[in-house]
């Protein structure tokens, strides 16, 4: 029976784009059923019998590549490469219908695990992550055990603060750690997809510990004196000593985690190849991150940085451009030895020079607070925290959770069928993206060396950058919230214009902007 099209190009996760990298050619993802089919097509040496050559995959919907097929194309033309991806995609999807079909199915169940079938799959993974002697290791493993147990009733994603509170008797004099051990747990099992929400254990435990004050947590932290994440004093200090040490390629693994939300392990294993470099905006660098095994149908985490910390790692790229060649600098590790660009730092050694770092910053041998059981390292967590925190209070996106947890790694399983979903991995979606991020203006005088805001007229500001590539921007300030939405401007007059970007605060589209 043949297979009928749900999916195909005109689906908003299909997407097709050029290669950044050495290689020239076009890759992408095609949707067929639901099901994710990745290809490329790069371009062959002439005299080649085929103008382009690549290979289309199959995804199945737990993350595995079942199978891999080359694609031959006699010419460049897009339709010819979009009609052969459609047509192999069938013919592949028809091969593994049955496989495709069950695993779908046990990717739907997923969801609906119960919390003793969580415990059996994932109590080894989660309770590995910390080194752990073998009598602690059995306590915490019975504990988890008899905790589970309890809440066995429903999945998972299922559980409420209601039902946590009708089993408090249960848990005993402990009850507060097995809590907190169990809402740990809850979040590991949410990584790998097995629920999706808020965490009702964490819901808990706030309900049982003196209410603090609530509000932007840089703010908070300045009141009660304790160190959650950057001020604004300190995150410039931490980025101008990054400015002055451009040699040391330790110091990307601090822009790569605090303020391009990875890991330690992502970090350690990014190279340069992996980053887009915008053309036209010196500042625009975009990290290509790709989680096969990641649960649920998003496996395609790409997504930008601030822009203050992209155009520091674009000029330690620049300094690498000028001693290596390109191919050889494509392989290389974005995060090296100190003294050997070749060299990657590895994981160990990012956590102990995050650490390093912050401590040099607060001019204190600082006792970060790390989280019990977490898989990273206290100078690792203090730098996602500020991540996170910036993305939330101070870029806006509060409101949108589901794009906080996309740019953290986060897993979006369940969330990808919802009406509101929106492929973050898209041209589009990296576009909203890029402009939350444009709202942290905050540490652009890093790059200013001197230059002011020039007053043009009432109510407005701009101000001219000389970009390292000889380009100019043109930033744009309102006074007063909503000025650049309900005036046009003129900007002038300037000499020798050329190429000229215009910016405006919060990412603000620039209708009409007249340059003399």
């Amino acid at each position: 029976m043949k297979s009928i099209l749900k999916n195909g190009w005109s689906d908003p996760r299909s997407a097709l784009a050029e290669n950044t990298g050495v290689k020239k050619g076009v890759h992408g993802s095609f949707w067929y059923n639901d099901i994710e089919f990745k290809f490329t097509a790069n371009e062959q040496k002439s005299g080649s019998r085929y103008e382009r050559k690549g290979q289309l995959s199959v995804l199945s919907p737990v993350g595995k590549t079942l199978d891999v097929i080359d694609l031959y194309l006699r010419t460049g033309d897009r339709k010819e490469l979009r009609e052969k991806v459609e047509r192999k995609a069938a013919e592949l999807y028809a091969k593994y219908e049955r496989t495709l079909t069950s695993q779908t199915r046990d990717s739907a169940s997923l969801l609906n695990m119960h919390s003793m079938r969580a415990f059996t799959a994932y109590n080894g993974p989660f309770l590995n992550m910390r080194s752990l002697s073998k009598k602690y290791r059995a306590d915490q493993k019975r504990k988890l055990k008899y905790v589970c147990s309890l809440f066995d009733n429903k999945p998972l994603g299922k559980i409420s603060v209601t039902d946590i509170r009708k089993s408090w008797q249960k848990l005993g004099s402990d009850a507060l750690e097995d809590v907190q051990l169990m809402g740990r747990f809850w979040d590991f099992c949410k990584s790998k997809g097995a629920c999706v929400g808020d965490n009702p254990f964490t819901e808990f435990r706030k309900k049982q510990v003196p209410k603090k004050k609530r509000g932007n947590t840089a703010r908070l932290q300045k009141a009660t004196g304790e160190q959650k994440v950057f001020d604004k004093e300190s995150k410039l200090k931490s980025l101008g000593i990054l400015k002055e040490r451009l040699e040391d390629g330790r110091c990307m693994a601090i822009l790569l985690i605090g303020d391009g939300g990875l890991s330690s392990s992502q970090a350690a294993h990014l190279r340069w190849n992996d980053l887009v470099f915008d053309e036209q905006d010196y500042s625009h660098v975009t990290l290509k991150i790709y989680q096969p095994d990641r649960a649920g149908a998003t496996h395609d985490y790409t997504h930008p940085m601030f822009a203050y910390a992209g155009r520091l790692l674009h000029m330690r790229f620049d300094l690498l451009a000028e001693r290596y060649s390109p191919d050889k600098l494509a392989n290389m590790p974005v995060v090296s030895k100190a003294l050997d660009a070749a060299k990657p730092l590895g994981q160990r050694g990012i956590t102990e020079y995050c650490r390093a770092h912050l401590t040099e910053v607060f001019g204190r041998n600082k006792d970060f607070e790390r989280e019990p059981m977490a898989p990273e390292g206290a100078g690792v967590q203090f730098l996602q925290r500020d991540f996170r925190n910036r993305l939330e209070d101070i870029c806006g996106m509060k409101a949108y959770p589901e794009a906080v947890i996309y740019m953290m790694g986060g897993s979006l399983s369940g969330d990808v069928t919802t009406d509101h979903y929106c492929s973050y991995s898209g041209p589009d979606g990296q576009h909203l993206l890029w402009t939350y991020l444009c709202r942290e203006r905050r540490f652009d005088k890093l790059f200013e060396e001197g230059q002011e805001d020039e007053e043009y007229e009432e109510g407005a500001y701009y101000k001219i950058q000389e970009n390292p590539d000889e380009r100019r921007s043109i930033f744009l300030k309102g006074a007063k919230p909503g000025f650049l939405n309900k005036h046009k401007l003129r900007l002038g007059p300037f000499e020798n214009v050329g190429n000229v970007e215009i910016k405006a605060e919060h990412g603000i589209n620039v209708c009409s902007a007249t340059l003399c």
